[in-house]
């Protein structure tokens, strides 16, 4: 799931041996450890790699091989698994870069990042040093055919019979209209475990209808043929049911959006949060900040545990310092792999992207 701002540096210093500046296309290229492969990356069609060679591949029918593990496309990486693939991978990171100076000590991902639908709720926690998730308690605008609501998520963790457990969320909700709001909806332990094994499509999860809070347990592709729903939770990822998140007409926002960057300085900020401290955020927010020009509601896209992260914007952009873990589409292989250089990278894209690529053990 979302590593969203997950960077597990274990003690290492972020700048990678060897590199110069993070727009030197050629910086690390020609020294350092695994091989250095040159994917040429467009706007328009997907480039596909495999991490076994490593090699870029021509794919006919993507949708239906294993013979690739990561594609590019834009400013779009994505894995072989989940909504981008058949396969079995996923992905973690931001790592330091140097675990790929130690691959033979074998990094732990405590979050297997499946792709997945997700837009603006994509970001909607941040990842502490304990591997918890922790609600950046923002406030988001949700509209559906059935109205207009504000969305705080309040937690992560819930208990069954006096054990912590992960994935049982908690959230307070109300619709938003020129007249008011309706009643403060709350629900605690929404089910979002999919029985601990997010990959398992045969495992169910908790979606959501706002209008009258009831609960819905779908497997993903119960969801996708469902108009029904509006928000579904598995694991960490929340989807909309719109866009690749199912066929309804379900848009979101992120109303405090702007806040995300400096809320990934200051974690310890964000940890003090509690839903009583947060709440005044939440009553605050009425039908005029919902619907102000800024508000850009959206559907849902592709998600993965790259999306927004594996390189800064720009004149021109530059790929991160950082690297990720990757499994392979069989399920067999892990990789570490980083970003050394752009060469050609505008708005559009990365245009040729060098890809370090290291082998691991687990």
């Amino acid at each position: 799931m979302s590593s969203d701002e997950a960077s597990a540096t274990g003690g290492r210093s972020s700048t990678p041996p060897g590199r110069g500046g993070a727009g030197n296309a050629t910086a690390g290229a020609d020294s350092g450890p695994g091989e250095v492969l040159r994917v040429p990356v467009s706007a328009d069609q997907p480039s596909f790699v495999n991490l076994d060679d490593p090699a870029v591949t021509e794919e006919e029918s993507p949708g239906e091989s294993t013979e690739w593990d990561l594609s590019f496309q834009g400013w779009n990486v994505h894995t072989n698994g989940g909504v981008s693939g058949p396969g079995k991978g996923w992905s973690f990171g931001p790592v330091s870069y140097y675990y790929l100076e130690f691959p033979e000590d074998p990094l732990e991902a405590p979050l297997e990042i499946v792709d997945h639908a997700g837009g603006a709720l994509q970001n909607w926690y941040v990842y502490a040093e304990d591997h918890g998730l922790y609600s950046r308690y923002h406030v988001y605008g949700v509209r559906t055919p059935r109205g207009l609501f504000k969305l705080q998520i309040l937690g992560y963790r819930g208990e069954v019979e006096g054990v912590p457990v992960s994935a049982l969320y908690r959230l307070r909700w109300a619709e938003v209209n020129e007249d008011g709001e309706g009643e403060l909806q709350e629900v605690s332990n929404l089910d979002a475990t999919a029985n601990g094994d997010a990959t398992d499509p045969e495992e169910p999860s908790a979606c959501l209808v706002l209008a009258t809070g009831e609960e819905l347990r779908l497997t993903p592709e119960q969801a996708l043929g469902s108009e029904d729903w509006d928000l579904c939770f598995r694991r960490d990822a929340i989807s909309l049911n719109g866009g690749v998140g199912g066929p309804g007409e379900v848009e979101a926002v992120d109303l405090d959006a702007a806040d995300s960057s400096s809320e990934n300085d200051d974690e310890e900020a964000v940890l003090a949060r509690t839903p009583s401290t947060e709440l005044e955020r939440f009553e605050s927010t009425d039908y005029a900040r919902l619907t102000a020009p800024g508000a850009e509601y959206a559907p849902d896209g592709v998600v993965s545990g790259f999306t927004g992260r594996w390189y800064e914007a720009g004149e021109p952009p530059l790929p991160s310092l950082d690297a990720w873990l990757v499994e392979g589409a069989e399920g067999l292989s892990s990789f570490l792999v980083a970003f050394d250089g752009f060469e050609g990278a505008d708005q559009n894209g990365p245009g040729t992207v060098l890809l370090r690529v290291v082998p691991t053990r687990r």
